[in-house]
């Protein structure tokens, strides 16, 4: 074994966090005033007297709007609070012509509305907006400048149309990747319902793929609901791909709801991914169905004049759970300069199926927005913490030329694992079933386990491995009938095919044609990696199925973990973690292939586990990607 933490820094760890309670100060509000009615001036009565008094006729002033033609004040700003506005004097008829049905309170950009939701109180009637960004969580960081373009409708109308340029860098660790993306962002507004399109093409270099596209829709309706109250429902659906690796790929769906009632609301999101119900099917996008992954629900209220809004939030997800809390304040520096803040804390835990570890989360973030005689001017500065980021140590083992280990097949020189290569090739050709194999373990030591499980997967790379069905994969010929084939395999045919294989060349000479099926291969990393979780749970060591990136193109290997130590398997390689630690297991991964992982799909022994959206994945879809649930609160929930 070597260790191989050569320029991993080791952040410093977090010894404390303190979440603060927050008190929120209830603001009175005063009753509407009724209308004042107008006064009239008499008329002085004629001097020649009157048998009986005559009332005097009215004579209305010019400069005052009469009983039967009411005049609007034009000398005032339009209320900033976009919710059903009514005024006392007028009908029902009336009233629901003047219901704001845009609901502008819903622009996800800083430039249209403070942290609060709110319309800013400084000028920002200009097109064009130049500004700065910096975005950094426990993986690494970005940092790009941007320039953005925006069709501005009129009035409440929110903007139809924004082109966004935006240019940089982003670190993974030590790996640098500069880019260059433009994203646009076209929506429509008609009465209560908003349909928006978000596109973004990205070129990254230092990189397993060049071109880095995220594309999503979004669908939401606002229901005002009396005088103070509005019910909005939305869903935002989109996903990304790369090429020509395919390193960031996956579909994902987001809906909810919010009720707001004066200055509370209250939402529920419900998240879904796309996927397959087990790593063989992986293959084939004729087996992915909609598939839950997680629900955050919260509480939100804006106080002090809108000034602050505090937001407590849980989640609620298959693979870790969250809760937090946040607080905000907006800042009017001068009729020019806006500034937004905010702090939040609290805590991820994760399933106990990845070792239900508890770790920290901080969010500290920072908006500054001018508004130009020119030009307007955003800058961002964002900073999260919702997991463990660093990587304690890490061991790998890989097979060379001279050492190969479990690709020596039972001839590597090494008597140990020479040993158990070949108790195990006799076991494979004697078991009934991989059940039966499996069986014959009981009570081995886990290092012997692991072995045979490194040979197993060595050993179906080498004879197994269908390289037609990756091919074809690669060359985006997804429906190829053998893509479809061995999505269907089973562990039983897979299992099969070994014992075939080992018996075949155990009575014929290494130079004989293999027959046809045996030439064709059964599988891909996915059912490989999967035939050796299994044997690997069966016999005491938990186990999942992970996808994965390599600077080749996604991946699957199993991830071991018995009692203080993570193991990663790639077929006969070994990467040696912590204990609870296959978040940063698989950061190593990433920084020593130099292919971060983005989004890894998890299997267990039930099948589907969930999506973990790793560290590297929130940075790159903060800076070049499309986050449909933080797109989903901001446009179309209302969510701070």
């Amino acid at each position: 074994m070597k260790k191989l933490n050569r320029n991993q820094r080791k952040p410093s760890k977090i010894k404390k966090l303190a979440v603060a309670a927050i008190a929120a100060t209830v603001v009175a509000f005063s009753p509407l005033k009724e209308n004042i009615a107008h006064a009239q001036d008499a008329t002085v009565p004629d001097p020649v007297e009157q048998t009986e008094p005559r009332p005097a006729e009215p004579a209305p002033r010019a400069e005052e709007p009469t009983e039967e033609e009411p005049q609007e004040r034009t000398d005032v700003e339009p209320p900033r609070d976009l919710h059903l506005q009514l005024r006392p004097h007028i009908d029902a008829a009336e009233a629901e012509a003047e219901i704001d049905y845009s609901d502008r309170e819903l622009s996800p950009f800083s430039t249209e509305v403070n942290i609060s939701g709110r319309r800013r109180s400084i000028s920002l009637d200009n097109a064009w907006d130049l500004g700065g960004n910096v975005y950094a969580n426990e993986a690494g960081s970005a940092v790009f400048g941007t320039v953005m373009y925006s069709l501005r409708g009129s009035g409440s109308t929110p903007r139809p149309l924004d082109i966004r340029f935006d240019g940089g860098n982003i670190w993974f660790g030590p790996q640098a990747a500069p880019f260059a993306r433009l994203m646009i962002r076209p929506s429509v507004n008609f009465w209560r319902f908003k349909l928006a399109y978000y596109g973004s093409v990205a070129a990254l270099g230092n990189m397993p793929s060049v071109l880095y596209t995220s594309h999503s829709v979004g669908f939401g309706y606002s229901q005002p609901l009396g005088e103070n109250a509005r019910l909005r429902l939305g869903a935002v659906i989109g996903g990304a791909l790369s090429y020509p690796k395919w390193d960031d790929i996956y579909l994902n769906l987001a809906t909810g709801l919010s009720l707001e009632i004066h200055n509370f609301m209250i939402y529920g999101m419900p998240n879904f991914y796309f996927a397959a119900p087990d790593p063989i099917k992986t293959a084939y996008f004729g087996h992915y169905r909609p598939e839950f992954q997680s629900i955050e629900f919260g509480a939100q209220y804006r106080f002090l004049e809108d000034q602050y809004t505090a937001r407590l939030f849980g989640e609620y997800g298959r693979i870790n759970q969250r809760v937090g809390a946040r607080i905000t304040r907006t800042i009017n520096f001068s009729d020019t300069v806006e500034g937004d803040v905010y702090v939040g804390g609290g805590a991820t835990h994760w399933s106990e199926f990845l070792g239900g570890r508890w770790d920290p989360m901080v969010m500290v973030g920072l908006n500054i927005v001018f508004g130009g005689e020119s030009f307007n001017s955003t800058n961002t500065f964002t900073y999260e913490h919702l997991q463990a980021g660093d990587i304690e140590f890490a061991e790998t083992d890989f097979p060379t030329a001279e050492n190969p280990g479990v690709y020596g097949f039972g001839r590597s020189g090494n008597p140990e694992i020479d040993a158990q290569v070949n108790l195990a090739k006799s076991r494979i050709r004697s078991a009934g079933s991989i059940q039966e194999f499996s069986t014959l373990y009981d009570g081995a030591p886990v290092n012997e386990v692991i072995t045979t499980a490194r040979f197993m997967g060595a050993f179906m790379q080498q004879v197994a491995y269908a390289n037609g069905v990756q091919d074809a994969l690669n060359n985006t010929d997804f429906l190829n009938p053998d893509v479809e084939r061995i999505s269907n395999a089973t562990m039983s045919h897979m299992f099969g095919y070994l014992q075939r294989y080992t018996e075949f060349y155990s009575t014929h000479s290494s130079g004989t044609p293999l027959p046809e099926d045996l030439r064709n291969g059964v599988a891909v990393c996915a059912g490989i990696h999967h035939l050796m979780a299994e044997f690997m749970r069966a016999n005491g060591v938990p186990t999942i199925v992970a996808s994965i990136n390599t600077p080749n193109g996604p991946h699957v290997v199993a991830i071991g973990m018995p009692d203080g130590e993570t193991d990663l398997l790639d077929y006969g390689n070994l990467y040696r973690g912590p204990g609870d630690a296959l978040d940063q297991t698989m950061r190593f991964y990433g920084r020593n292939r130099r292919a971060p992982t983005f989004q890894s799909q998890l299997f267990d022994e039930h099948g589907y586990a969930g999506t973990y959206v790793t560290s590297e994945g929130r940075l790159l879809h903060n800076a070049v990607g499309i986050d449909n649930r933080l797109i989903l609160g901001l446009e179309f929930l209302g969510v701070r």
